[in-house]
């Protein structure tokens, strides 16, 4: 028996919930965001933001940064200070600004196929060009396709590469040689590399993923999103940081974000995240061996009842992906 409660489902229609002010019936499968009670921590944080009962403009606390800094130092042995990183409401948003600055109208973005639908929207909403670099489907998992992929990077047209470490929506965890052999291949043919890392938190218990930046190769010419919105269950709340080891790059940052009006903050954003990395990890590894526990029955399911569907394997994300194309 665990310290949090997984098993209470509830009514989240007319909550203004995307996912589930639909149709009766209707099973909104396409949306990524758990149904768990959100962590007693970052509920009593957002619960003392709520108290105080004046809800005017906020400014960005340096707790905030710290918080990011603290949970990466401690988990992954990752160094970085406040000044590599710049607050963002999304990292979609953060994605689309960087597209805007990094890749000229002509250029293209090299991306893994598949991949997650909002990518490529990002990439075509602001009129640059997709250059697809399909993953090889090895029977239940993908392993990327090293040839394709340096094929794509020598193109003098692709200047920017989008990938989501760990994959989305298959659930691979990228190891530190594949990420490695990415940067080397970006530093050869001077590509600029943005990963999402969303999803790195949702682990399967005995796994972690990789962050790019842990490796010294990527941190040049390249920027990660990190965010404690998927694994901790607060997409609502829109808080998310950029990290760019690169000052230079950081700046860039910094000003395609402002031009945009994505920095802006409040103080519910930020309370959640500090509670989140500051608090949530309990609440996280519990979480983790519960969705690691739904995985096995569904794939007990469907090699019972449903064998012509193929779950692909997974340590990562709560995501399942299933070929159908038997």
């Amino acid at each position: 028996m665990g310290n949090y409660d997984f098993d209470t489902v509830l009514n989240r229609r007319k909550t203004f919930s995307m996912k589930w002010d639909v149709k009766e019936g209707e099973l909104p499968m396409w949306v990524a965001d758990m149904d768990f009670m959100v962590a007693p921590e970052i509920r009593s944080a957002l619960e003392e933001m709520v108290a105080q009962k004046i809800y005017g403009y906020s400014d960005l606390p340096s707790s905030w940064a710290k918080a990011y800094e603290s949970y990466y130092s401690k988990k992954y042995g990752l160094s970085f200070v406040a000044n590599n990183l710049v607050f963002s409401l999304g990292v979609i948003p953060s994605v689309s600004s960087l597209i805007r600055e990094f890749v000229k109208p002509y250029e293209k973005v090299g991306i893994f196929t598949p991949n997650y639908p909002i990518f490529y929207h990002s990439i075509t909403n602001n009129n640059r060009e997709i250059a697809p670099i399909p993953l090889l489907n090895k029977r239940d998992c993908y392993e990327i396709d090293w040839e394709k992929t340096e094929k794509t990077f020598q193109d003098p047209k692709v200047s920017f590469f989008l990938m989501s470490n760990p994959h989305n929506p298959s659930g691979k965890i990228f190891s530190a040689s594949d990420l490695r052999r990415i940067a080397l291949l970006a530093k050869a043919y001077g590509v600029f590399v943005l990963s999402d890392e969303i999803h790195g938190e949702i682990v399967e218990p005995g796994y972690s993923y990789v962050p790019y930046f842990s490796l010294p190769e990527a941190r040049k010419n390249s920027v990660v999103c990190l965010s404690p919105t998927k694994a901790w269950n607060i997409a609502g709340l829109q808080t998310s940081a950029v990290l760019a080891y690169d000052i230079g790059i950081k700046k860039r940052v910094e000003a395609c974000l402002n031009r945009d009006e994505v920095m802006e903050g409040n103080f519910f954003s930020y309370a959640s995240a500090i509670a989140a990395y500051e608090k949530g990890e309990m609440w996280l590894s519990e979480m983790n061996e519960y969705v690691a526990s739904n995985r096995r029955i569904v794939s007990s399911f469907l090699k019972e009842k449903l064998p012509s569907l193929k779950l692909f394997s997974s340590h990562s994300t709560y995501l399942l992906w299933i070929d159908a194309t038997s």
